[in-house]
């Protein structure tokens, strides 16, 4: 779904800023697509990744209660 609206997005600000025939614009607005996409794609992983250390940690106090 994301890149089905990326895409739209995309094509509607070629459109809207006339940049069709314009490598660099169309680069430089790709660059941007790109730096949000992967800087959701960090921030996704940060979160998962300090889910999961609390996870562990649950699980590691789980089994020092049962032992």
């Amino acid at each position: 779904m994301g890149g089905c609206i990326s895409s739209f997005s995309f094509g509607l600000l070629v459109n809207y800023f006339g940049i069709a025939s314009n490598p660099i614009g169309i680069g430089r607005l790709l660059a941007a697509f790109a730096a949000v996409g992967y800087g959701g794609a960090i921030a996704s992983w940060w979160k998962a990744g300090k889910y999961f250390d609390i996870l562990k940690k649950k699980e590691e106090v789980a089994q020092l209660a049962t032992a």
